[in-house]
C-alpha cells in the first residue's frame, strides 16, 4: 500500500484504504464507497478480494466505476 499512497500523493488524488476480512464487511465497504461518491476502485489482491472478485467487478459495473485490481488468476472469469 505504500506505493499506492505515494502515487496518489504525486497525482493529487485521495486514497481511502479499507480492509475487508469477510463477505459481510465487503458489502459494507462497497456500500460506503457508493455513499462516499468514490470515482474509481483500486483493489489490492488478497484471498478475500480474489474470492469475491465477481461481486467487486459487478459492483464496479453497476456503479460505472473504473476498477484496477491486482488479480491474476480468475480475473478473466470475473470480468
Amino acid at each position: 500500500m505504500p506505493i499506492a499512497q505515494r502515487a496518489t500523493k504525486a497525482l493529487n488524488l485521495e486514497l481511502l484504504p479499507v480492509g475487508i476480512h469477510d463477505p459481510v464487511e465487503l458489502d459494507r465497504t462497497l456500500e460506503t464507497a457508493k455513499e462516499s461518491g468514490v470515482d474509481s476502485l483500486y483493489v489490492v489482491s488478497s484471498r478475500h478480494t480474489l474470492a469475491n472478485a465477481q461481486r467487486i467487478v459487478e459492483f464496479a459495473n453497476r456503479q460505472r466505476l473504473p476498477l484496477v485490481a491486482g488479480w491474476v488468476h480468475g480475473s478473466r472469469q470475473a470480468a
